[in-house]
């Protein structure tokens, strides 16, 4: 079988790599024409998400390039300390929540996924999907397209497969910020290392 899947950022890689254990071949396609580059600022994995990664040998750069991260600690706008609770928990095993620049996550997994062979084409936004008897066709913004047995969406909030597979879908729409995050380095910050504040 041949997956065709559509975005290179955190959930295109892990899904090909998974599918590559169950013996489906699949290809990357990526909207941004050399990979995400700077974009997103940081993903906390809890326990369980690092054990996911574990399942398909994909965790070990996020224990090496990231960081432990076990607790969350709340604070006002001034600083003073509100709490903090566990950042997830930790599984049997004792892992816990581990924290990784997003740009730092992209390279790491679309390279693990180059080096088991896995194809990722850049510059290929998905502009429509045609079903047909033998599977599905890809049809991209540079007039290529891709023949498969199915399409498999990991491109994100605005997704373009789910636009094309529903287009009566709902749309991605605003709330209202919960948090904010970024980092910066040169910065002495007033926190415990393994605590996300």
């Amino acid at each position: 079988m041949k997956a065709l899947v559509v975005g290179g950022g955190i959930a295109g890689p892990v899904a090909v790599m998974a599918l590559q254990k169950i013996g489906v071949d699949s290809t990357i396609y990526e909207a941004y024409p050399r990979g995400a580059g700077d974009a997103g600022a940081f993903l906390t994995f809890a326990g369980n998400g690092m054990n996911a990664l574990e399942s398909i040998d994909a965790a070990g750069p996020v224990r090496q390039t990231g960081f432990a991260t076990p607790r969350l600690v709340f604070r006002s706008g001034s600083g003073k300390w509100l709490g903090e609770v566990p950042n997830g928990g930790s599984v049997a095993d004792g892992t816990v929540s581990h924290t990784i620049r997003r740009a730092d996550l992209y390279r790491a997994l679309q390279y693990q996924a180059r080096q088991r062979g896995i194809t990722v084409e850049y510059g290929k936004k998905l502009v429509d999907a045609r079903l047909h008897p033998d599977g599905v066709t890809a049809l991209f913004a540079d007039g290529s397209q891709a023949l498969g047995d199915f399409l498999v969406g990991c491109d994100g909030l605005r997704s373009a497969t789910r636009r094309i597979i529903d287009p009566a879908a709902p749309a991605a729409r605003y709330v209202p910020v919960l948090n904010t995050g970024g980092y910066a380095t040169g910065v002495e910050v007033d926190g415990q290392v393994g605590s996300s504040t």
